[in-house]
């Protein structure tokens, strides 16, 4: 249960990152993830989401294609933002144990027990 919780926060970190400008495409955007995710993840016991996403932070603007993994049976939540040379700029991993960030450009990793 706690991997769908996080499931549905990083899904909407990512519709508020891509960019989405009115009410209205953000509600189709999340309506489309959403039934993809949650197809996926009580049929298939896995999903796989691709889009494009702009992340942005107090040192960090980048801008790329991102992959977003759920495996339901092992609880796994994976994700990678990509930037526009195709490395990654962000890497999360979330679990039962807890969840990871990497960001290989900086060298720093953070894990948050769960």
């Amino acid at each position: 249960m706690r991997v769908k919780t996080l499931l549905c926060v990083f899904s909407m970190c990512i519709l508020l990152s891509c960019g989405t400008v009115t009410q209205e495409s953000l509600l189709r955007q999340s309506e489309l993830y959403a039934s993809r995710i949650a197809f996926g993840w009580e049929k298939l016991g896995s999903f796989q989401l691709r889009g494009s996403a702009r992340l942005q932070g107090s040192n960090l603007v980048a801008r790329g294609p991102f992959v977003l993994w759920g495996h339901a049976e092992e609880g796994l939540l994976r994700g990678d933002f990509f930037g526009p040379d195709g490395r990654p700029v962000i890497s999360i991993k979330g679990d039962s144990t807890g969840i990871l960030i990497y960001m290989p450009g900086d060298e720093y990793a953070s894990f948050t027990p769960g």
